[in-house]
């Protein structure tokens, strides 16, 4: 990922798994059914009342404008050429092209329901079901993950995983049942399988872990907002919701008493701000029982 930033290996028989009792007591906060921070495109009363609102008229107008451009995508071709150019430029650009794309007509779909967007929402995501990896190629440095030696979370694809399972809760149904499906299947083999694996094994784990910087915050933030919502059972949930607690006090330790933080002013809004969002989710998911903002 970067300079000194190695997985880690723990001693024979130590993981970072929570606690059983302690998936048994978060599984008491938590309701039976699946948890998203939002509110569904189905319910008008909430998102009809944007019609005609500033926010509204942006999202609907940025939609309209994006999409009438040439539409490019990532390709493994893009990242072995940003891999070739060792240039973040090369790849950059067009991922946030993507993004920006795929959140203007997703929230356009919520505004005005008029179908216009989602066969193109649709391809959006099937065409990163074709990537090697999701990994930002400037947090790959060996090359790993595009040669498929490993499947590892970065911000990179656990941004997308958390992308795409938005997508899902605020357009449901709506969206093919296939690419509903193909969302649990990539979000399961390329963030929810290879880190439960590490978690458990105490092999390989990822750096990231163990860190006091957004990178903690961020991924934790990624992978607990994909696993309340995608997963059906109460006790895996639980175990997310388990782990995300013990493991935020390394983001916890970036805190100084005196008020300054680990990474300094250029990171905070991003840093700080996924940190507001994680315990928000965390609280609402837990209906107040937890808040880590106290």
């Amino acid at each position: 990922m970067g300079f000194g930033d190695y997985n880690l290996d723990l001693p024979d028989g130590e993981n970072f798994a929570p606690a059983a009792e302690k998936v048994k007591a978060m599984a008491k906060l938590l309701n039976a059914e699946p948890f998203h921070l939002g509110v569904p495109a189905s319910n008008r009363q909430e998102w009809d009342r944007w019609k005609e609102h500033s926010f509204g008229r942006h999202w609907i107008e940025e939609a309209q404008t994006l999409t009438s451009q040439e539409i490019n995508r990532i390709t493994n071709e893009l990242i072995a050429a940003s891999y070739q150019s060792d240039s973040r430029a090369v790849y950059t650009g067009t991922n946030k092209e993507v993004r920006d794309r795929l959140t203007a007509m997703t929230l356009a779909e919520c505004i005005e329901p008029n179908g216009k967007y989602l066969s193109k929402i649709e391809a959006e995501i099937e065409a990163f079901a074709g990537l090697i990896t999701w990994v930002n190629p400037a947090h790959d440095d060996s090359g790993k993950n595009f040669s498929g030696e490993t499947i590892e979370i970065d911000l990179g694809s656990g941004q997308w995983a958390m992308i795409f399972s938005t997508v899902d809760f605020l357009l449901g149904d709506r969206l093919k049942d296939e690419t509903r499906q193909l969302i649990r299947t990539e979000i399961e083999q390329r963030i929810f399988a290879p880190f439960r694996e590490r978690i458990e094994s105490g092999k390989d784990i990822y750096w990231w872990v163990t860190c006091n910087h957004n990178w903690n915050t961020v991924c934790l933030n990624c992978v607990l907002s994909c696993a309340l919502y995608l997963k059906d059972d109460l006790t895996e949930r639980a175990w997310y919701l388990a782990l995300a607690d013990d493991l935020i006090e390394y983001s916890n330790s970036g805190f100084e008493e005196s008020g300054f933080y680990t990474e300094g002013m250029s990171y905070w809004a991003y840093g700080f701000g996924n940190y507001v969002v994680i315990s928000e989710l965390v609280r609402a998911a837990t209906g107040g029982q937890i808040n880590w903002l106290k």
